[in-house]
This record gives structure tokens, C-alpha cells and sequence, in this order.
């Protein structure tokens, strides 16, 4: 938002310092009506010199052939004449708009806002959370023996379950793709075709790119997004649930030191190997607190079957006394 609104302010301050008027002729006008909003939209082309090209109404996204809205008089002005008054930079034709509905600075300074908000929002996000991860104490180390013994064990080295790869491509490499190459089809359209089509070659590479490592020291999470490391002696505990609270989504996390909530989306890699990690930070003495909602609990049951199984069996035979 504020980068968009960034453009639209230089485009707009082009416009109103170096504008000069001409006249456009009407090559498309358009009138819907919503209910009791009615709209009055228009496309024109104009020659800024006598022997040049034709432009039209284009931004600086690189979108071209624009529609422009007007007021109604305007728009019935426009078309009853064919004609209409535009305003454009000639160092920079494509930069134009109807004299009778330029950009309002208002609106432009409201999407600037929004987009400072955003971002203030999460600087003061971040600052929080590290105020909260200098607030937290470690847990007590696991004893050597048992550090020894997790070390002892092959490290992991995972990569993204088949079913990951398919759910990716299908669900956002597919449709983004797919739709890129539908815009390629459409004039003035091709800057948002790239776009689309990167970002579904992205969504399906950064899957693509997933690497998980455990050498009992040391947990590596890694995409092409993101790259996690977290030292086992910065734990804190774990957690099994949303972001935040979130009764749809609930992911395991490892809590830290330095960092607070760190998420690990288990879930990505192939159930045995999602469980054998979990079996491995149960032996350093690392288990989850589970939020009270039916997907974390399951999701407990699936990462920690082994705990879930011992912990039933005591409670069983333990002839009242706590299991």
C-alpha cells in the first residue's frame, strides 16, 4: 500500500506540475448501476504530437488502456461529444487523466497512511516479542547422558513430503500460473502476467526448497523463504497450537530464548519423520503444551503417538494414584 500510494503521489505531482491539456477522443464508455450507486467510466486515446502514436490512460504498474471514472455531466458531456479535455506530462504521455476527474491527493495520502500503519504495526509486533523472549528463562538443560544419546543417533536430514509438493502445485502453483498466462492473452496485461507467473514458480520452488536438520544440537529449518536455526540449548519448551489462537490452523512451535515462538510447520514433511523429531526432543525433555482445541490435540496425538499411547496405559494401571 504505501509503495502503490508512493507511485500515484509522483504520477499525480508530475501531472499537476508539467500537465498540459489536450483533447482525446472517446473509445470505449462504459455505465453500470449497483443498487443506488450508479458508475460512469470512459476510455479515450490521444496523440500527444501529430505524427506519434496513439496513448492512452496508463499507471506506473505498467497497465495500459485504463478506464477513467467521471462525474455524471462529464461522462455525458464526453460521449455526446466523442471528445474529452485530458491532462498529461509530455516527457511521459502515458501519465494522464480527465481534467474533470484527476487523482484526489486525499485518497492517495489515505492509502500512504494505511500503508505506514501496517508497517508500524509490526514494528511494534516485533518489539513486543522481543521484549516477551528477554523476559523468558530457559528450561534446565537436558543431563549429558541424554544429550549423548540423541547425538548418538543418525542426524536427521529431511526434505517435504510428496503430498506437499502435489498440495502446492495444485493449490497455488496451478491457479497462479494459469492465470498469468491468461493475462499474456490480454493487451496492456503483460507486467501482471510475469508477476503471477513468478509467483507461482515461487510458491512451488520455495516447497520445493524445504530442508529440515537435527543433529541434537542444532535444528536448521530452510525455503526459499525463510531460514530458522535454533541452538537446543536456547529452548524454552514447546508449543502445539494457532497464530494466534486460530481454530484452523495450528502448527508446532518451539519456544526460545533469544526469539520467543519460533513455528516449524511439521506438517510439511512426512508424518514418521515429523514424529521421530518429536520422539527425539522427548528424550532432551522438551514436550509441548497443547491448546485446549480438538486440531491441537489431534495434532498431538500425531507428532507424540508414542507419549499419547504410555501416558493412557498409566492412567489404566495406576489404580488411582496421578499418571
Amino acid at each position: 500500500m504505501l509503495l502503490l500510494g508512493v507511485g500515484c503521489w509522483q504520477s499525480l505531482r508530475a501531472l499537476t506540475r508539467d500537465g498540459q491539456v489536450v483533447e482525446a477522443k472517446v473509445t470505449e464508455s462504459q455505465h453500470e448501476e449497483k443498487g443506488d450507486k450508479s458508475t460512469y467510466r470512459l476510455r479515450y486515446a490521444f496523440k500527444p504530437a501529430a505524427d506519434g502514436p496513439e496513448v492512452t490512460r496508463n499507471d506506473f504498474l505498467g497497465r495500459k488502456n485504463l478506464w477513467s471514472a467521471l462525474p455524471q455531466s462529464d461522462y455525458d458531456a464526453a460521449v455526446k461529444a466523442g471528445v474529452i479535455q485530458v491532462r498529461y506530462v509530455p516527457k511521459n504521455p502515458g501519465n494522464n487523466a480527465p481534467v474533470a476527474s484527476l487523482p484526489k491527493p486525499s485518497d492517495i495520502w489515505v492509502m500512504i497512511g494505511g500503508g505506514a500503519f501496517l508497517i508500524l504495526i509490526a514494528v511494534i509486533g516485533w518489539f513486543v516479542q522481543k521484549k516477551k523472549s528477554a523476559a523468558a528463562v530457559p528450561v534446565e538443560l537436558p543431563d549429558d547422558d541424554a544429550l549423548a544419546e540423541v547425538m548418538s543417533l543418525p542426524p536427521m536430514e529431511l526434505r517435504a513430503a510428496r503430498r506437499t509438493h502435489l498440495l502446492a502445485f495444485f493449490m497455488a502453483g496451478v491457479p497462479l500460473i494459469g492465470l498469468g498466462i491468461f493475462l499474456l492473452q490480454k493487451p496492456g496485461q503483460t507486467l501482471y502476467a510475469v508477476i503471477f507467473i513468478l509467483l507461482g514458480l515461487f510458491c512451488h520452488l520455495n516447497v520445493a526448497f524445504i530442508r529440515f536438520f537435527f543433529d541434537g544440537r542444532l535444528v536448521l529449518y530452510t525455503s526459499l523463504m525463510k531460514r530458522t536455526a535454533v541452538k537446543i540449548t536456547e529452548v524454552t519448551g514447546a508449543k502445539i497450537g494457532g497464530i494466534p489462537s486460530s481454530q484452523h490452523a495450528v502448527f508446532f512451535f518451539l519456544s526460545t530464548v533469544s526469539r520467543g515462538d519460533v513455528m516449524l510447520n511439521l506438517r510439511l514433511f512426512e508424518k514418521e519423520d515429523a514424529q521421530e523429531f518429536c520422539a527425539r526432543l522427548a528424550m532432551l525433555n522438551v514436550l509441548p503444551q497443547v491448546e485446549n482445541t480438538k486440531m491441537a490435540h489431534k495434532l498431538a496425538e500425531e507428532l507424540y503417538p508414542a507419549i499419547e499411547d504410555s501416558g493412557e496405559e498409566e492412567e489404566e494401571s495406576g489404580e488411582g494414584e496421578p499418571a
